[in-house]
């Protein structure tokens, strides 16, 4: 049961919909455990997981979610709208087209430069002033029109070391799946 009433003031409620890949199929929540409450954290569309490689046999995960738009920086590298590493992941409910996965925020001291979680709701860099739409011929040629690149060094949000100090540790729960409109 998620319960927003005890939710401590420096937990922000981060809706990503906007800024992340496919909420319109999808819907993934990241709900955190703060003594023995729980609290929806992050709502986005697409989820991503990449391994992480630790050297000591521990299972470890990047999680992150791509921006929306087909984004990217001036690289053609996908920009992000979070990433965040976790620690042992478990599955612990596949239902109804829904799969929940436990997890922990990654508690390592060095973790907060790949804690990378926007502070608030109106972060978009595509709509920073030096975002720009690509000029490729292939990308203006797409059936979806050209994609926007960030300026450089905003293609993922900036570290958060307050909130990772806070965060480091906490049990998450990661709910996958698809989304409904309500009828």
């Amino acid at each position: 049961m998620v319960d927003d009433e005890k939710r401590p003031e420096w937990l922000p409620k981060l809706d990503l919909r906007y800024l992340t890949r496919e909420p319109e199929l999808c819907r993934t929540a990241i709900i955190v455990h703060i003594d023995y409450h729980q609290y929806e954290w992050i709502v986005m569309g697409q989820m991503s997981r990449m391994d992480v490689p630790r050297g000591n046999g521990n299972n470890s995960w990047r999680i992150g979610a791509r921006m929306g738009d087909g984004a990217t920086d001036f690289e053609e590298d996908s920009a992000y709208a979070l990433s965040m590493n976790i620690i042992s992941p478990k599955i612990n409910t596949i239902v109804y087209g829904s799969t929940w996965i436990d997890a922990f925020i990654d508690p390592n001291p060095y973790g907060s430069s790949d804690f990378k979680v926007p502070l608030s709701n109106d972060y978009d860099p595509r709509k920073h002033p030096d975002a720009y739409v690509c000029e490729a011929p292939a990308c203006l040629a797409h059936p979806n029109g050209a994609h926007p690149i960030v300026p450089e060094g905003m293609w993922m949000p900036p570290e958060n070391p307050q909130l990772f100090k806070r965060m480091r540790g906490l049990p998450i729960t990661i709910r996958i799946g698809v989304h409904r409109e309500p009828e």
